[in-house]
């Protein structure tokens, strides 16, 4: 009987889950809207989440959502990766501006 009541529960959670409405502003149709909108628009900013360093080749860097490894600096779009500390990352921009971020922090081009 326990195992019963523990699976019509349990149902009842999911099943609740799965009925959420996405937004409670706007409609399903706005929603997908918004979205395709924001899909053309390329991010020209950079946020620095976490450093975990350990020498000056063996280092990983969390910015904007993705890991950044010494082995693919490269790959880090309109900015190049010029120096790592335990503390703080030397960028230069596209445009040859130097700029310095700490952790938490947030560099934006506009």
């Amino acid at each position: 009987m326990k195992n019963k009541a523990l699976a019509i529960s349990l149902f009842l959670i999911t099943e609740c889950a799965l009925q959420a409405r996405p937004s409670l502003f706007f409609t399903q149709k706005e929603v997908s809207h918004l979205r395709e909108g924001y899909q053309g628009l390329k991010r020209r900013d950079l946020f620095l989440s976490a450093i975990l360093y350990c020498d000056k080749s063996n280092w990983s860097l969390w910015i904007n959502g993705e890991v950044i490894r010494s082995e693919n600096a490269h790959e880090l779009e309109g900015f190049r990766i010029a120096r790592v500390t335990p503390y703080q990352v030397e960028f230069f921009s596209e445009k040859g501006k130097s700029f310095i971020l700490r952790p938490f922090q947030r560099w934006d081009l506009k």
